[in-house]
């Protein structure tokens, strides 16, 4: 998904943090490329990225549609 147009949407001084698989890609910051402070940061990134996921799922906040207005969005996004 990132190399067949998600790439497309950084700015020049962004980049994505990904897997193993993404080797050879200067847009793509990977286990191969960081430091070991780096990696220790990816470390929390990852574990706090997990517990939204858990959230999501006990929450069922991607089985319903979201039916209201914008100015709530935020709000519900923000408290999972």
């Amino acid at each position: 998904m990132y190399r067949g147009g998600w790439k497309l949407y950084l700015d020049d001084d962004e980049m994505v943090s990904a897997d193993r698989g993404y080797r050879g890609d200067e847009t793509v910051s990977t286990p191969y490329t960081q430091t070991e402070e780096e990696r220790e940061i990816s470390k929390i990134h990852r574990a706090r990225h997990e517990t939204v996921n858990c959230r999501f799922k006990m929450y069922g906040a991607l089985n319903m549609a979201f039916r209201h207005g914008m100015m709530k969005h935020g709000f519900v996004f923000r408290t999972v």
